[in-house]
Order: C-alpha cells, then sequence, then structure tokens
C-alpha cells in the first residue's frame, strides 16, 4: 500500500494499491515494475480527474494490465482495460452493488460494496 512501483521511463508514482506477484526477495533491492503488476487501485476523492487522466494514461504507457480507480465522489469502481497501443480500450464503471473479477484472477470475485466500505 502506497509504496512506489517504477515505471518506465523514469516514474515511480505511488498507488494507494499495487497487487504484484509474490517474492519475499524480490523487493528489497528495487521497487516492483510493470512486468511484477497484476493490477493498480487508486483511491479517489479530490484527485479523481487526474486520476482518470494523468494516471491512466501513465499506466496504460507502462503496460499495467488493468486499472482501478474507487471513485468516492460517485461511490463507484472504474475501471481501465484492454491495453492496446499504450491506451486502455475500455473504461467500464460499476455500482457497489456490482461484482468483479480481475483479469489476473478470474477465480476471485470483489464484492464492490465491501471494497467501497473500506475505503469510505
Amino acid at each position: 500500500m502506497q509504496l512506489p512501483v517504477t515505471l518506465p521511463p523514469h516514474s515511480e508514482p505511488e498507488p494507494d494499491f499495487a497487487i504484484v506477484k509474490i517474492d519475499a526477495t524480490l523487493y528489497r533491492d528495487r521497487p516492483p515494475g510493470p512486468s511484477d503488476i497484476y493490477f493498480i487501485i487508486e483511491v479517489a476523492d479530490s484527485t479523481l480527474q487526474k486520476d482518470r487522466q494523468y494516471k491512466s494514461e501513465l499506466y496504460a504507457q507502462a503496460s499495467i494490465p488493468e486499472y482501478w480507480i474507487i471513485n468516492l465522489q460517485n461511490n463507484q469502481v472504474i475501471i481501465y482495460r484492454q491495453l492496446q497501443d499504450n491506451c486502455y480500450q475500455t473504461e467500464q464503471i460499476f455500482k457497489a452493488s456490482d461484482k468483479v473479477q480481475p483479469l489476473a484472477f478470474p477465480a476471485l470475485t470483489v464484492d464492490l460494496k465491501k471494497l467501497l466500505i473500506l475505503t469510505g
């Protein structure tokens, strides 16, 4: 949580959550990089515009396969997927009553109501 990830060419954003490959020794010498990251989650209230524009471009250009924004303003989750030419091709908006399967973990169902309660 809120630790840097290394993105090319010279960026180290600190997402609220980065779901990364588990390796007890791998991140001692360096932060996770794009090939280590399954997906990133940002929690947004006053930063919503920045997260939707700047950070979605930054993560797409780094080939992060999936990017979630927990939108506290509207009690919803925005999910970006389907990378093509360094851009996300889909933006889906989910309500608190929805359930979502992350691309990297299709057997896992995330109840967004619980996720929004945890962050709100």
